[in-house]
């Protein structure tokens, strides 16, 4: 029988009957509507179902199993109400207030072909408790099932015209099919999330929409084309309202105690859309979400919630949580504490996120929040993804404290998940497409920084790079399988203070991606890893509304980092900047860059350099394919001070910062490197350009480290023919780890401050007889091996001159260790680098 007891309820009532037999009950978990039992239907109003009277205000009641009761009437407040049997909404508007609500059998509110199309409020009253583990407060389902079907309305349209401040209308892309008194929400379309503003609708017009108060903000609401792609920074307008809603009561909302619904335990299944949840979530509290599947594994597949909201939370917004195969599809999430959209430990696979939104999530109060990531760089964020192996397709980051998107994967599940044998930092991204992301105060995408096995810990650096198979990993921490390039697709991502994207890993590529109006369009902390296919916009006429306080632009419009804007001096350090080169080997390629344009208060470039990193850098970084609009400025690399001298010694990536251009697209000649302005790296080959504050040089350059574990040396110095680059150890491993940029065939001098330790060893990153020869002063005879075997020193410095293999000379007179490290393979841009490796032992 291929109907819902909805339906099959109105039918009797038309034949007038009290009640009727046969209604079938108890879906499939693929179908709400597959119904395979029979049971007994009376109804609520009717005090024979009762023994006489009907349930009174505050009374705990219970339907057994075996009965069905059509709820026709909204029955007084109750105490605790426990579904054995099953439960169904009359379609007609109907309240129902009770302490709590467990489902072991059927909770039915509409099906998928019979609509509710009424007004039903769900308000639990709680007190704080446990039931069945799942705290007080509670819509639970433990074994049973929830359906609950309302009216499915997208979660939000378009702005088709710019609403200035002072505006009462909006004009929309189209007619949403909204009604008076519906709840709304405005995106904000600047750098600021707390530019969202919520409103009550009081008239409609076709695609015209009446609100109960001005508009207080610019929201943008045009579109515009750079090299053949469309920017859309159109104000996204949420809605809100839903015609079946559950929610905490009144009091929730003075102690941030709300309700939620949890589905866990065996045979529990849910099946919910068009729900509006309001003040649900309990603050300070794990697992009390508003919407949250708990530790279901594949008992939760083809579950869903869709065409929902979830707004004024106390505790996130929607929480899968060991949980696979759930669909979460066109809702709505507004005002939150922590991240919104929620993948909890790590375990969680093969869910589907799409066509949803989330804007305005913040970071709990410090007491209340549930992990460090909450309020940690880069903070809140819109959807937490612990594990590439689930889907994002066309969703919606509107606005946070933190990111919009934060890929955080740990090494291992954590949590209640912790002894699953998964590796999220090798899985392979299932896919992560078309979806968009903006005013956010860190990060619109942030693929780095996932959690510690101990999530209360904090976080650590992630190293993405996904295997065809991601448990085969040696006892070394290596995983031996084949690598699977990790792609991310048309990504549109505007109006972030910091990044547009920032990626951490290997073998990344970002096609087809829309960045414009940030701090940075994207940096890769990788290796392996392409932009390709882009276009990047540094200010579009998008001006937004800058805040009372903050430092504005020339022509009035916001910046992505007021804080540099407050004086000039400091404003030509940072340049705003479409790709930044960091790490490597990285590479852009193909792509359009328009409307990077210094002025009088800060600079502008398509291309950068992550400014004054201590990390670092390859000399395989590369561009290639690259137009640019008119007037755009192709290149700024700034200095401080004296870049071979700094003030700071936490510059050791910056001053070899280089970017090869293979085809001439950015210098005007193939094959020449722009190199940064420290003269050390520049020889009789280098002309300067003035505007991009950077040389370019027909040169080519090779990495050379040098790592000691103790004692640590506070700098290393390689100077040749009067120039000299000092290092004061590379970022995360100061005193241990020096690298510096050189040119190849060349002989370097090599000196070291503090006492000379008496192991360290040479890390030379070129290829294919490509030698570097190193001069250290050393008094007494060292052992030089490779790769652990003991080399035989060459007889003279001539000798080792014309070697074509590593090896070594001592001159013991002058008390000298010669040093020529010979490359494996020379650098082919298509392919990884070769490491050649010495040791030297005093």
């Amino acid at each position: 029988m291929k109907h819902g007891l909805s339906l099959w309820f109105t039918f009797c009532l038309i034949l007038f009957l009290a009640s009727c037999q046969t209604a079938p009950s108890a879906p499939t978990p693929d179908n709400a509507e597959d119904l395979t039992a029979t049971l007994t239907t009376v109804r609520w109003s009717n005090p024979a179902t009762w023994g006489g009277s009907l349930p009174k205000a505050g009374q705990n009641v219970e339907i057994p199993k075996g009965k069905a009761i059509l709820l026709d009437i909204s029955p007084p407040a109750l105490g605790k109400l426990t579904i054995n049997g099953t439960l169904v909404f009359d379609n007609k508007d109907l309240n129902l207030t009770a302490r709590w609500i467990m489902v072991h059998g059927r909770f039915e509110i509409g099906v998928p072909s019979a609509l509710y199309t009424k007004k039903a409020v769900i308000t639990l009253t709680g007190p704080d408790e446990d039931v069945m583990g799942m705290g007080g407060k509670v819509l639970g389902v433990m074994g049973g099932l929830l359906t609950i079907h309302g009216e499915r309305k997208a979660p939000f349209v378009k702005l088709a015209t710019t609403a200035k401040k002072g505006d009462t209308v909006l004009t929309l892309t189209e007619a949403p099919g909204w009604r008076v008194g519906d709840k709304i929400v405005l995106a904000s379309s600047d750098f600021a999330h707390e530019q969202a503003e919520e409103f009550t609708i009081t008239a409609i017009n076709a695609n015209k929409v009446t609100l109960n108060k001005a508009v207080q903000y610019l929201h943008w609401g045009q579109t515009h084309s750079y090299g053949g792609k469309t920017i859309d920074e159109r104000t996204e307008v949420v809605l809100l309202s839903r015609n079946i809603k559950i929610q905490g009561n009144a009091a929730s909302d003075t102690n941030s105690f709300g309700g939620h619904l949890m589905v866990m335990g065996a045979g529990s299944r849910a099946y919910i859309e068009g729900v509006e949840f309001y003040r649900m979530g309990q603050a300070g509290k794990t697992g009390r979400y508003p919407m949250h599947w708990h530790l279901m594994g594949d008992n939760s597949v083809n579950q869903y919630l869709r065409y929902s909201s979830v707004h004024h939370s106390f505790n996130r917004c929607i929480t899968i949580h060991g949980s696979n195969g759930i669909k979460i599809q066109s809702n709505a999430a507004y005002k939150a504490p922590g991240h919104c959209y929620f993948l909890e430990d790590g375990a969680e696979k093969n869910n589907l996120f799409e066509k949803n939104i989330g804007l305005s999530i913040t970071a709990p109060d410090s007491t209340k929040r549930l992990l460090p990531t909450d309020t940690e760089f880069p903070g809140p964020a819109v959807y937490w993804i612990t594990n590439p192996a689930n889907t994002f397709r066309n969703n919606v980051a509107a606005g946070s404290q933190g990111s919009g998107f934060w890929i955080a994967l740990p090494q291992h599940p954590t949590g209640p998940s912790a002894n699953t044998k998964i590796w999220p930092r090798f899985t392979s991204l299932s896919e992560f497409s078309n979806n968009k992301t903006h005013s956010n105060t860190a990060d619109g995408l942030h693929f780095d920084t996932g959690p510690l096995s101990n999530v209360q810990s904090g976080t650590e650096p992630v190293y993405h790079q996904a295997h065809v198979n991601p448990s085969a990993v040696n006892a070394d921490g290596r995983n031996t399988s084949s690598v699977v390039t990790t792609v991310l697709e048309s990504l549109t991502s505007y109006k972030n203070r910091r990044n547009g994207a920032w990626l951490r890993g290997e073998n990344h590529v970002v096609q087809n991606a829309i960045f414009a109006d940030n701090a940075v369009g994207i940096t890769f902390a990788s290796d392996k890893s392409i932009l390709k296919n882009s276009v990047l916009v540094g200010e579009t006429p998008n001006k937004g509304t800058p805040q009372s306080w903050e430092q504005k632009g020339l022509d009035g419009r916001s910046l992505p980092r007021p804080w540099d804007g407050c004086k000039p001096a400091e404003c030509a350090d940072f340049a705003i900047r479409g790709f930044e080169f960091y790490d490597g080997k990285v590479g852009v390629e193909d792509s359009y860059f328009a409307e990077f344009k210094p002025n009088s208060l800060r600079q502008a470039a398509a291309l950068s350099y992550l400014d004054f990193t201590g990390f670092s850098v390859s000399p395989f970084n590369y561009a290639k394919g690259l137009r640019f609009a008119a007037g755009t400025k192709k290149v700024y690399l700034a200095t401080r001070g004296n870049p071979s001298n700094p003030n700071e010694n936490s510059e050791d990536g910056y001053r070899s910062a280089v970017f090869l251009d293979q085809d001439g697209s950015v210098t005007g000649t193939a094959n020449r490197y722009v190199v940064v302005n420290n003269p050390f790296m520049l020889t009789g080959n280098c002309t300067k350009n003035n505007d991009w504050n950077a040389f370019i040089c027909n040169e080519h350059y090779t990495a050379l480290a040098l790592y000691t574990d103790s004692p640590q040396l506070a700098s290393v110095t390689f100077s040749q023919s009067g120039k000299s680059q000092t290092m004061f150890g590379s970022g995360a491993a100061p005193g241990t780890y020096f690298q510096s940029l050189l040119r190849p065939n060349q002989s370097y001098t090599v000196s070291m401050k503090n006492t000379m330790p008496s192991k360290f060893g040479f890390v030379l990153r070129d290829g294919n007889k490509k030698w570097l020869r190193l001069s250290i002063p050393m008094s007494t005879r060292p052992t030089v091996s490779r790769y652990g075997q003991t080399l035989t020193a060459e007889t003279s410095l001539s000798k080792l001159d014309t070697t074509i293999k590593s090896s070594y000379f001592y001159d013991a007179t002058a008390k000298v260790l010669h040093i020529k490290i010979v490359g494996v393979n020379w650098y082919n841009p298509s392919e990884a680098v070769n490491y050649e490796a010495l040791e030297v032992q005093r």
